[in-house]
């Protein structure tokens, strides 16, 4: 395809050519089960604009086994993160929620998940940010953060489109699923070693 970093000198009747940000494409040669997946170096994340207290640990990929790091990938729904990640997270998440939205029973698939019982359109949400390796931002809406899950009684359920992938000495790592990377347009430049 075309080099979508090359400026649009075309025409005002056809399509700008965007402007994409690019983050270092991280190789995981541990083992050729983790060589085939594609790694981005997350160095953060913001709730409503403050960075989180995660720890780097909880993004870095163990040079010795191959567990840990993150994943972007088409193929994952919802977003899962490491439990030392995912609880500083959803922490900070439902601290900065309105306190006047109530809480709703677990209605997650693969473990709980946050939800919220919502009457009428989608809530209102706090900025969250991923931060990645070259000042690259990931600024997610209110698409990305939720899923419908259920509607009982006139209400909807919102759940958080976010799980909990267990713990790194367990074997976890992270992925952003396709949920978060909606609306986007993802470049996987193989031959630079980069993603825009």
């Amino acid at each position: 395809g075309a080099d979508a970093t090359k400026s649009s000198s075309s025409s005002s009747s056809s399509s700008p050519t965007p402007v994409l940000k690019y983050t270092p494409m991280i190789r995981n040669t541990v083992s050729a089960f983790t060589s085939q997946f594609y790694y981005l170096d997350v160095t953060g994340v913001s709730v409503a604009g403050r960075r989180l207290g995660i720890p780097e640990s909880a993004w870095a990929i163990d040079p010795d086994t191959g567990d840990g790091g993150t994943v972007i990938d088409s193929g994952t729904t919802v977003t899962a993160l490491v439990e030392e990640a995912y609880s500083v997270f959803v922490e900070a998440f439902r601290a900065e929620m309105d306190p006047g939205l109530p809480l709703a029973a677990d209605r997650g698939v693969n473990g709980a998940r946050v939800c919220y019982e919502v009457a009428s359109t989608a809530p209102s949400v706090p900025n969250v940010t991923f931060h990645l390796r070259g000042r690259v931002d990931l600024e997610l809406r209110v698409d990305h953060l939720f899923r419908i899950v259920s509607l009982s009684r006139g209400y909807r359920h919102y759940c958080l489109a976010f799980g909990n992938a267990g713990k790194l000495r367990d074997g976890a790592k992270n992925f952003i699923g396709n949920i978060q990377q909606q609306d986007f347009l993802v470049h996987y430049d193989l031959a630079a070693s980069r993603i825009g």
